[in-house]
Formats: structure tokens, sequence, C-alpha cells
């Protein structure tokens, strides 16, 4: 018997075939009118749940449903992004910088090790957010090496907190 996401039409396959070309900018729309659509339809759903049963904590209970639902698709249905030979050849890097490095006083010590491990996690925590640094650009056609910075992302991660806050405030 197959499991769920290993069956021939399964929700994950389906959506990448339907998916697969679709440009950052379809995406991005994509999610906004999902997010938009979300916050339309959840009150007036969560008005009629409450009408319907008389209790507020039933909207909970149905948000807590969703949720219980949606971890149930990513753990079992949608697929790894990665082989599980390119997750062990970075668990083993990751172990192998975690135990390397740092002045050598510290790196026999408790506090040195504490203090490694502290910043390793806080700058892995935070690498996803590097992608909204400028980068640098070469100029086409220019002769000399003239750089500029790409702006791009950056004014999009600011233009959407924008949205959500101003969202938020309405």
């Amino acid at each position: 018997m197959n499991r769920i996401g290993q069956h021939p039409l399964s929700f994950s396959k389906v959506f990448f075939k339907l998916f697969v070309s679709v440009t950052r900018s379809q995406i991005l729309s994509l999610n906004m009118g999902l997010l938009f659509t979300g916050l339309a339809i959840g009150p007036a759903l969560g008005s009629l749940l409450i009408r319907s049963t008389g209790q507020t904590l039933s909207v909970f209970y149905a948000a807590t449903m969703c949720h219980v639902l949606y971890s149930f698709l990513v753990l079992f249905i949608l697929p790894e992004s990665i082989t599980k030979k390119q997750m062990d050849r970075a668990r083993s890097k990751y172990d192998t910088e975690l135990l390397t490095g740092g002045v050598e006083g510290e790196r026999d010590s408790l506090a040195g090790l504490f203090k490694r491990f502290i910043i390793k996690w806080f700058s892995a925590f935070l690498s996803p957010l590097s992608i909204f640094v400028p980068s640098q650009q070469q100029i086409d056609g220019s002769a000399s090496n003239h750089r500029r910075r790409d702006w791009n992302m950056t004014f999009l991660a600011v233009a959407y907190g924008f949205m959500l806050s101003v969202m938020v405030g309405l």
C-alpha cells in the first residue's frame, strides 16, 4: 500500500505540476491575494461559527483543527526540498563548524562552547534575512568596473512590512 505522499496523484505532485512555471511576481501576488481573502472571509466564518454554536471558543477550536491539519500536511504529504544525502552533508558540516573554530583558549572551556553555540544559533536563525541586504551588481555596458547595489528585495520587504502594519492598524 502506498503512503499518501507516494500516491501517483498526490497533492504535492499535482501542486508542483500546476505551479512549476510560475514567476516570482505571480507567487507574491497569489500570496497577497490569499492573505487578503483570508482576512476578508475569516471574520465572517468566525461569526457564523459563533452564531451556530453559541460559544466563542468554537472559533479557537476550529483554528486549532486547521493548524493540526496543516501540520499533518507539512509533515506527511509535502515532499522534502532536499535529498537525504544533502541533509546528511549539511548536518555534518554544521557539526564540524560547531566543534571547530573560536579562540584557542575558549575552544576547550564550557563557556566558550556555549558562547560559540549561541552565536552560531543566532546567526543561523537570522541568516534567511540576508536576502534583504542589498547586493552588488555589475553595471552592464560600462567600460570600467562600476558596481551598484540592487535594493529591490530591501524595498519589497519595506513595502510588505508597511502594508502589513497599515492592514493591522485598520
